[in-house]
């Protein structure tokens, strides 16, 4: 059981290198180049799912998920 989680998490492991390879590569665009606009872009991209993952937890009702993967079957019907 412990080793498909290992492998699981592994699985996703390259996409964060890749991810802050934008914020680098766009600072590195904004900079040391001519391409300023590319560099912007690159720093949108990456700054968008930081917004949506900000935005998911600050709209996430947190009482209902605790009710609801804590709670019995008889306890659900109350949330």
């Amino acid at each position: 059981m412990m080793i498909n989680a290992t492998i699981n998490f592994f699985d996703s492991v390259p996409l964060y290198p890749g991810w802050l390879f934008l914020f680098f590569f766009g600072l590195f665009f904004i900079k040391l180049t001519k391409y300023r606009k590319l560099g912007i872009r690159y720093l949108i991209i990456f700054s968008v799912p930081l917004g949506i993952f900000t935005l998911a937890f600050w709209l996430m009702d947190y009482e209902y998920l605790n009710c609801m993967l804590n709670g019995s079957s008889e306890a659900m019907e109350n949330c």
